[in-house]
Order: C-alpha cells, then sequence, then structure tokens
C-alpha cells in the first residue's frame, strides 16, 4: 500500500521550485476530484493530459476531444479490434480506454483500478505516480447532487458501482482523503 497524505490547503511551494515530471495517474471514484486534480496540474505544473475514449454520453459541461473523446460503441469496438487502445476498460454500463498515442504524449491521466492493471500488465508502473483519491461518500454524494443534479438513485447505484470497483484497491502509491486536498503541493513534496 502506498503512502496517506491527508493535509489541507498545504502552501505550495513558489514556482521557482520544480515540478516533478513523471506520469501521474489519478484514480478514484465519482466526484472524487480527478478532473479537478487534472486540470490544475495542467495549469499550474505544466502537464499534458491524456484524453481518453468512452462510451458514455457527454456531461452538459464536457467537450469533444478536451474532456474525452465521445465515440458510439461502434466506433470503440473498431478502436479495439484495431489495437489503437493502450487500456480499455468497462466501468458500470460504458467502456474507457486510452490511446497509445495519448499514452505516449501525456503526462497525466484519469484510471480506475482496472485501468491500473493494465499499466502493471504493460511494465510500464515503475514510471507512473498513482495517487488514489478515496474521498469520503458522504462528500461525494454532496458534490454529485450539488454538481451533476443527480437524483438519490443515481448517486446510490453509482457508490455502489464504485464500491464494486475499488473494494481490493492497493495499487497506489499515495492515497488522499482530504476532500480540500493540494494536488500542486503533493505532486512537488515528491521532488
Amino acid at each position: 500500500m502506498g503512502l496517506w497524505y491527508s493535509v489541507a490547503k498545504a502552501e505550495a511551494p513558489q514556482s521557482t521550485v520544480a515540478t516533478p515530471k513523471f506520469r501521474v495517474v489519478l484514480v478514484g471514484p465519482a466526484a472524487a476530484g480527478k478532473d479537478y486534480a487534472s486540470r490544475v496540474l495542467q495549469n499550474e505544473c505544466g502537464y499534458t493530459a491524456g484524453v481518453s475514449v468512452t462510451t458514455r454520453p457527454p456531461r452538459d459541461n464536457e467537450t469533444n476531444g478536451v474532456d474525452y473523446y465521445f465515440v458510439t460503441d461502434s466506433q470503440y469496438d473498431t478502436l479495439v479490434e484495431t489495437g489503437k487502445l493502450y487500456e480499455s476498460v468497462s466501468h458500470g454500463a460504458y467502456r474507457y480506454g486510452l490511446t497509445h498515442t495519448e499514452w505516449n504524449n501525456a503526462d497525466v491521466f484519469i484510471m480506475n483500478p482496472k485501468g491500473i492493471r493494465h499499466v502493471v500488465e504493460a511494465g510500464d508502473r515503475a514510471d507512473c505516480l498513482v495517487i488514489f483519491l478515496n474521498i469520503a461518500a458522504e462528500v461525494r454524494t454532496e458534490r454529485l447532487i450539488a454538481e451533476r443534479n443527480w437524483i438519490a438513485q443515481q448517486v446510490t447505484d453509482q457508490l455502489r458501482v464504485d464500491g464494486d470497483a475499488f473494494a481490493d484497491f492497493t495499487n497506489f502509491d499515495i492515497i488522499v482523503i482530504d476532500p480540500e486536498f493540494d494536488i500542486v503541493s503533493i505532486v512537488r513534496n515528491l521532488a
């Protein structure tokens, strides 16, 4: 198991402190802050995000090619059949994958535990810092309702899917349990 990191609102080092460059893989259940952490690493540390392919429909605030490449089941099947995906997983009713091009040209990724298993199998785990955003279900429930306007049944279903997906997950370097985490400090403190 990895390191525990739960310091809230730590002061980020000034820009004169170098940010280490390695692949950062953000893993966590719905509404844990993965997208937020990825955006912060891009904007404040110069990381480039790997954009995943998905069969799920876009949310209102998502842009094709920025947040995900939104594809049909048929298009996804073609990516699998032609060997263009570095990793491919199912999560709930949808499929997610990352192309070899994105894996080779980016340095911050969002994955689930199945995606991490592929990274291990591909022999790329040593080049990655896996950060598990394990934010409490109560906080994530509030976020799902407030930010996504989900109803109680949707939240309950998502918490169940996430519970199953993360039940035995231990292949991470750092676990973050504080919902007010500072991703820049976490990454820079590893330098």
